[in-house]
């Protein structure tokens, strides 16, 4: 019986060595409260915890221990936590959501809106390919959306949004945080987080219908071209990389590595013309096996992606990238909601 202690003993002592556990408090910012349900997790992941009756939270960062931690709650702007391993409990603050209302005369009017401007929004949203028609936000009520006369629609949620991706086979919840669409030339923004809480297949591995359209996307995905990018595989698997004179550029072009952890995509200054400074760099990127050229030799825009740099942009090995510093226009920049892919997913050829 002695033995047996010992060894639990030491499993649980091996345990805790390799962990590396990150505890806190979640709080209103305005009343300070302490907020339960709140959920702690990395973006784009399975990897999640519930804040409990006092607002409490304790994680296991092994795993993604260089990625930012997000807070998000129901009512809330959703934070993100840059994680450290302090001594202490951190105490993170919530910002409670404020929102517009609908400024309508007649109920029948008010309903048309609604319905004309959640399919502007739901396009946006959840994209334009074939997956986006086997998408489903179950609490579609819970979304606000306002549109003034210059055609600008804004939507809101103070409800995590419920999607069921019934062609990648997830289900996942989306904290929106702001969402901004000029329904005139089509440019839009809009940001949040998602936590991936289940994975519809786990029961059906082998389900060919969830593995090829899983593949398909991960195949036209940044989260493809950054792990590419890591791996310095870009030649492999057909990306090429531009700068706007057309030339081509290398992995050591382009790639800087600051820590043992992560690397950066590199931000391009121009020594040559200091009235740039303070502009984003652009890199253009297309896969050759993908590309079509117009009766002029000409590459078809349609093929490329532009990536526009406010800064050096952070990037994993899983395909994590800071997203705060980095814009895509173009081909990558075409998958939306239903077409993403947890961090987690694997591509095994």
């Amino acid at each position: 019986m002695r033995r047996f202690f010992s060894i639990v003993i030491i499993s649980c002592l091996c345990i805790s060595a390799f962990a590396q556990v990150i505890t806190g408090f979640v709080l209103d910012e305005k009343t300070k409260r302490k907020i339960s349900n709140a959920i702690v997790y990395f973006d784009g992941t399975f990897t999640g915890i519930a804040t409990d009756q006092n607002g409490r939270f304790v994680i296991d960062i092994s795993k993604h221990q260089s990625l930012p931690l997000i807070i998000s709650s129901a009512g809330y702007y959703s934070v993100r936590f840059d994680v450290v391993t302090p001594e202490k409990p951190v105490q993170i603050y919530l910002t409670p959501k404020l929102f517009e209302s609908i400024n309508v005369d007649a109920k029948s009017e008010e309903q048309k809106l609604k319905s004309e401007n959640l399919k502007l929004f739901k396009s946006t949203f959840l994209g334009k390919t074939r997956n986006a028609g086997y998408c489903e936000i179950i609490n579609e009520d819970d979304i606000i959306i306002t549109a003034d006369e210059n055609g600008t629609l804004k939507a809101f949620s103070s409800n995590p949004l419920i999607i069921y991706n019934n062609a990648m086979g997830y289900k996942a919840s989306y904290y929106l945080d702001e969402f901004v669409l000029n329904t005139k030339d089509e440019n839009f923004f809009f940001s949040g987080y998602i936590f991936f809480n289940e994975d519809l297949a786990a029961e059906e591995v082998n389900n060919q219908r969830y593995i090829k359209k899983r593949e398909d996307a991960y195949l036209k995905s940044r989260t493809y071209f950054f792990r590419s990018l890591w791996e310095n595989k870009l030649e492999s698997t057909g990306f090429v990389v531009k700068n706007t004179l057309d030339e081509d550029l290398g992995y050591n072009q382009i790639v800087i590595q600051k820590s043992d952890s992560g690397k950066y995509l590199k931000h391009f200054a121009n020594p040559d013309q200091p009235e740039q400074k303070g502009f984003p760099s652009t890199f253009i990127i297309f896969r050759e096996k993908e590309v079509f050229y117009d009766s002029w030799g000409r590459l078809d825009r349609s093929c490329i992606t532009e990536l526009s740099l406010q800064n050096d942009v952070y990037f994993e090995k899983n395909g994590y990238y800071d997203s705060s510093e980095i814009t895509f226009r173009g081909k990558l920049a075409n998958q939306r909601l239903a077409d993403l892919l947890p961090l987690e997913y694997q591509y095994d050829k």
